[in-house]
């Protein structure tokens, strides 16, 4: 789970100048954006990654539970329940929407320059 905090706040940093661009004074008007915008903007841009690697997890979880109940090595247990597959889902989700909120959140309350020169 710190493995993909970590790479999601590593996106959401290298990221930022360019959105912090779009949200100061000197951005021509159709690229203005207020902070909603640029954290909405993030979030966008993540969640379309994030999604494919759940799913890329649920499939490989649900083929390696059928090999492991094929090989006799799940004994009374079920290789797809569902209730374990959607909190693995909900975990990694919260983790991923956390860890892009926390640096775009902060890097919104200071001022765009202030960002743009730290990068």
């Amino acid at each position: 789970m710190a493995l993909l905090a970590g790479a999601i706040s590593w996106w959401v940093v290298h990221y930022l100048p360019e959105a912090m661009f779009a949200l100061s004074a000197d951005a021509p008007a159709e690229v203005s954006l207020d902070p909603d915008d640029v954290i909405r903007l993030l979030l966008g841009g993540i969640a379309r990654p994030i999604l494919a690697g759940v799913f890329a997890g649920l499939v490989f979880g649900v083929t390696i539970g059928a090999l492991m109940r094929r090989a006799g090595l799940l004994i009374d247990v079920h290789p797809i329940d569902p209730i374990s597959c959607l909190s693995a889902c909900a975990i990694v989700g919260s983790a991923a929407l956390v860890a892009t909120l926390v640096p775009a959140r902060r890097a919104c309350r200071l001022h765009p320059w202030v960002t743009l020169r730290d990068n």
